[in-house]
């Protein structure tokens, strides 16, 4: 239960310093529902990559690493998840694969633009 709530602590703070919360009102014009479900997917990431991890996407500067946010299509996290190489439990479909590049396109990235 506690690593519990440390973690969903850690999730907040990593929201926080974007300025904004993920799930508030950044959804694009065609699908609404980019955002939402964009955060969930990368909720999955963040079950390996979280706090305890070597490569842990809670620290900006690692997560800017492995993102690439000025040409996401070339960073690490692009190429795995499209790879079929993460997440590991279970790459994503098609549809997830879709629904997380626009959502790392559209939302995540321009987070690094400020």
């Amino acid at each position: 239960m506690y690593l519990m709530l440390k973690f969903v602590c850690y999730v907040a703070l990593f929201f926080s310093v974007f300025n904004s919360s993920f799930g508030q009102a950044q959804q694009t014009q065609n699908n609404p529902d980019v955002t939402v479900e964009g955060e969930k997917l990368f909720q999955r990431c963040l079950q390996c990559h979280g706090e305890e991890s070597r490569i842990n996407f809670l620290e900006k500067d690692q997560l800017e690493y492995f993102l690439n946010p000025s040409d996401v299509e070339q960073g690490e996290i692009w190429y795995l998840t499209n790879n079929n190489q993460m997440p590991l439990d279970r790459p994503f479909t098609k549809e997830e694969k879709e629904i997380f590049n626009r959502w790392i396109k559209e939302v995540l990235a321009k987070k690094f633009q400020n």
